[in-house]
């Protein structure tokens, strides 16, 4: 299987509010043609939203990997959702059964301010 190079994906995070979002990643072989869906067996993640790369840690994602193959979840919970208004940084990577380590998805974590305070 050859390896993806991150996949840009923003994400949309509004304040207060749990964050679900699924994604179903598609294997290919060297030559570009499908293969089926990625085997996360054995595999771990991690995701986190940042001010900026290397910057303060605003938030973990929670990854798991979905009942059908090629599925990840990722989930930030509501408590950990207050954050500032803004453009931030997040990405997805994957450490696979082989050890070997993927960053999968990369992109802008897009956070909207809470109107109805709780």
């Amino acid at each position: 299987m050859a390896k993806p190079k991150p996949l840009q994906r923003n994400i949309f995070i509004y304040q207060g509010d749990t964050f679900e979002k699924s994604f179903r990643f598609e294997s290919f072989d060297a030559d570009g043609a499908t293969e089926g869906y990625v085997d996360f067996t054995g595999a771990t993640g991690q995701a986190e939203v940042r001010e900026e790369a290397g910057g303060a840690l605003l938030a973990t994602i929670t990854v798991a990997f979905g009942a059908e193959q090629g599925v990840v979840d990722l989930r930030i919970e509501k408590e950990d959702t207050d954050i500032a208004e803004g453009v931030y940084f997040w990405d997805l990577e994957i450490d696979e059964s082989s050890g070997d380590r993927h960053t999968y998805m990369r992109g802008a974590a897009i956070v909207t301010a809470d109107v109805t305070e709780v």
